[in-house]
């Protein structure tokens, strides 16, 4: 289950884009488990192409194992979809599986980024406190 901060802090920087406005929002900061994705997908067309890429990786037999959910993001039409996976995987791992399901390009860009400073929130996503 991923990790849920209520009462986090921003970090500072231009790779930590959208924590002050989150945080205004009163959004929970949801990070991943070490076998976790968190797949950022903003409307039809990415849930389109999470299915093609899903499909691609499945036929190669990697999904084995992976268990899907889905909850609603904060705008319409747009979702998050967490997958457990049955291993432990790295950040960086993390950051190309997700790009490779068609997760948000912008978010992956600025995880990947994270990811290289080691930055306290590398991966995250911002749920509204109900989902």
């Amino acid at each position: 289950m991923s990790i849920k901060h209520k009462n986090w802090k921003p970090v500072k920087g231009h790779s930590q884009w959208g924590m002050p406005r989150a945080k205004r929002a009163k959004l929970i900061l949801v990070e991943p488990e070490q076998d976790e994705l968190q797949i950022d997908i903003d409307g039809c067309r990415a849930l389109r192409h999470y299915g093609a890429q899903f499909a691609i990786l499945q036929k190669a037999g990697i999904t084995h194992g992976w268990k899907e959910s889905m909850t609603p993001s904060r705008a319409k039409n747009h979702m998050h979809i967490t997958i457990k996976l049955p291993r432990v995987i790295t950040n960086l791992e993390r950051v190309c599986l997700q790009s490779i399901l068609g997760s948000d390009p912008m978010r992956e860009a600025f995880n990947y980024v994270r990811v290289n400073k080691r930055t306290r929130y590398p991966i995250v996503f911002f749920e509204k406190e109900n989902t």
